[in-house]
């Protein structure tokens, strides 16, 4: 493991024994109303059903798993380049939240997609060129981020749990590969060859093949519990209602 990331996780686990928690872990999840032994049950299901397939693909190509994510996202490009914002805005009009879109400050200067807050009131949006899986699933997933973020009242977005930060995001990922899939499919034909590959559905429970993306293991855990809600929904879920009802329930 890399020096800077064992001086984050020891002054993660400094600050919250000054908090009076064990370690960083323990007070994520008091942060979150959550036990251990619930995460660790949520975290061997997601595992238990997605994890097997993932190896067997990955012996399959000969590809370690530490190169995994590297090789997946290099095998399937896009057919062509796609301009985020157009899509973006299409998926925010399904969704009844062009509002919310006209609100936030958009970037399209290369880089990688990302929300953030500036200020109060004022939130960024990268918007980042979608040219693989990876940035499709990122353009929806860091909208999620922005949406919640403007909608919060003033001064909450401090006590915003991580947990409930990321639940919210993967369920806009899953919401905008659900919604959007028409548009995507005409563009390339790599979800088919992708997930049939791994034994599940054409339409991807997206984080089947990235549930390690974060060096930190509690955000793996959020991930992982949004998109263990996600697919729980039914089939025809009315997206839009079950996103408005998600952030109404944070505000």
């Amino acid at each position: 493991m890399r020096p800077d990331v064992l001086e984050l996780m020891a002054r993660r686990n400094a600050a919250a024994r000054g908090m009076g928690y064990a370690d960083y872990p323990a007070a994520a999840l008091a942060a979150d109303g959550m036990t251990a032994e619930f995460l660790d049950g949520q975290l061997k299901a997601f595992l238990d059903c997605h994890l097997a397939a993932v190896a067997r693909r990955a012996r399959a190509e000969n590809v370690d798993m530490e190169r995994w994510f590297r090789w997946l996202y290099g095998r399937y490009p896009l057919a062509r380049r796609m301009e985020p914002l157009p899509l973006l805005s299409a998926f925010a009009g399904k969704l009844g939240m062009t509002h919310v879109l006209e609100r936030l400050e958009l970037c399209e200067e290369p880089g990688f997609g990302c929300a953030g807050m500036i200020a109060p009131k004022r939130i960024w949006l990268q918007l980042e060129e979608i040219v693989d899986v990876r940035s499709w699933h990122t353009l929806f997933h860091e909208f999620g981020h922005a949406c919640l973020y403007a909608l919060l009242p003033e001064g909450r977005l401090p006590w915003l749990s991580q947990g409930v930060d990321e639940l919210i995001a993967v369920l806009f990922e899953n919401a905008g590969i659900r919604l959007m899939g028409d548009e995507a499919l005409r563009e390339h034909a790599l979800y088919e060859e992708q997930y049939a590959a791994l034994g599940v559905r054409v339409w991807p429970e997206a984080w089947a093949l990235d549930s390690f993306r974060s060096i930190d293991c509690m955000t793996i855990g959020t991930y992982a519990l949004g998109q263990r809600l996600a697919d729980a929904l039914p089939a025809r879920t009315d997206w839009p209602a079950v996103l408005r009802v998600a952030v109404l329930a944070v505000l």
